[in-house]
């Protein structure tokens, strides 16, 4: 029998908002839909500075937008999910098992079998299980001790091939 693990996850705003923007930055899909608007920061930026008008608050409001559109985006959109749907606050009980990941709170329960999870990634503070791209369950690291943190490696690089861990 593979090994098992259960463990209780909290995803207060700020742990969630960073998990999302650490999705986003490995997804190149997402990566290069948000690229344009630093871009354009920048363009404007120039147009600004080599006309050799005065800048106003308009402009300074709409430089900064650019530059920040993705995470204010994510903010807002994050802010109405959890607002909209307290399910998205958790907590929630995460299983590791032989079948594959399996989600509960006291209203829902769902299963992402291991063939269903593309590949795992580690950054010094989640654990992301992607199964699509953009789209991964996120285990926070700060919420689990050493030994959970290892069983988790342990059972990720057991059941899925492509890991980084």
């Amino acid at each position: 029998m593979s090994p098992s693990l259960s463990i209780e996850i909290a995803f207060p705003y700020a742990v969630a908002y960073r998990g999302n923007l650490e999705v986003i930055v490995r997804t190149p899909t997402q990566i290069f839909c948000s690229i344009p608007f630093p871009l354009a920061g920048i363009y404007l930026l120039y147009l600004t500075l080599s006309s050799n008008a005065e800048i106003g608050l308009t402009q300074i409001v709409a430089i900064i937008c650019c530059f920040f559109f993705t995470p204010i985006m994510l903010a807002f959109g994050l802010f109405m999910a959890r607002r909209r749907n307290p399910l998205a606050k958790g907590p929630f009980r995460l299983t590791f098992d032989e079948s594959g990941i399996l989600t509960t709170n006291k209203d829902f329960s769902m299963t992402f079998k291991w063939s269903a999870i593309q590949k795992v990634r580690m950054s010094s503070h989640f654990i992301f299980f992607f199964h699509a791209p953009g789209r991964a369950t996120s285990v926070p690291c700060q919420q689990l001790n050493p030994d959970d943190l290892n069983a988790l490696k342990a059972i990720a690089r057991a059941n899925v091939a492509d890991t980084n861990l």
